[in-house]
């Protein structure tokens, strides 16, 4: 396995956007970088979420993560990481409109 560093590039509509929009992906989401495998490790996967291996195997128990389970193996999709940071832009939006998860 290459020691690369890979990057999560958030996506948008103009690639000159500033500010918070830009930061989150903007209106399109998050788009990770297209030099990932289909299908990552957990290790891998904290690596691009930038989170510790525990907390990758926890979020994958909880089925924040949602996996691929082939035997004693676990996989992610790099599609469910999309997923994933998509959905907590949107949570952090609404926090932000003193709207509460429930």
């Amino acid at each position: 396995m290459s020691t690369t560093k890979r990057r999560v590039q958030p996506t948008s509509s103009r690639p000159t956007d500033t500010g918070p929009e830009a930061e989150n992906g903007g209106a399109g989401g998050w788009r990770i970088s297209d030099e990932l495998p289909a299908v990552l490790t957990v290790e891998e996967a904290a690596r691009v979420l930038r989170i510790g291996r525990n907390a990758a195997y926890a979020a994958v128990a909880a089925g924040t993560i949602r996996s691929i389970r082939m035997g004693r193996t676990i996989r992610i999709s790099r599609r469910e990481l999309e997923r994933l940071l998509d959905s907590a832009v949107v949570g952090r939006e609404d926090n932000e409109r003193g709207i509460r998860a429930g």
